[in-house]
């Protein structure tokens, strides 16, 4: 019989919170909250470049209030979109909000950003 007192350390699950819009260059936009206690790894990224440019965008988090790039520039040609799956997104454990920058987005010109992330804890 199973022991059934015991609980797993860590928990799995999948999350996405729905298409975020970049809509100010080089502004902080918030794309994922974390649940309380969890970490979290992006799994999969899907952008749509709608500024009319190339652009580039860039997932990081706010460290004691400051900006902090944590995985690598993603190059989106206009007006193509760009999708990156499990393999090709560098493994980086998020500890705080993951948000996104862009480096030519606008208020009539958005990137628009979806992200699946795994949760851990």
């Amino acid at each position: 019989m199973p022991d059934t007192t015991k609980k797993p350390t860590a928990t799995r699950m999948a999350n996405s919170q729905g298409l975020v819009q970049i809509a100010a260059a080089a502004a902080n936009t918030l794309i994922h909250t974390l649940s309380q206690g969890r970490t979290a790894k992006i799994k999969k990224i899907m952008l749509m470049n709608n500024t009319g440019v190339n652009d580039t965008v860039i997932f990081g988090e706010l460290v004691a209030g400051a900006w902090t790039p944590r995985l690598p520039a993603i190059y989106v040609l206009t007006p193509f979109d760009e999708q990156l799956s499990e393999w090709e997104v560098p493994e980086f454990i998020f500890e705080s909000a993951i948000y996104a920058r862009s480096a030519t987005a606008g208020a009539g010109t958005t990137e628009d950003v979806l992200i699946e992330v795994e949760e851990i804890g």
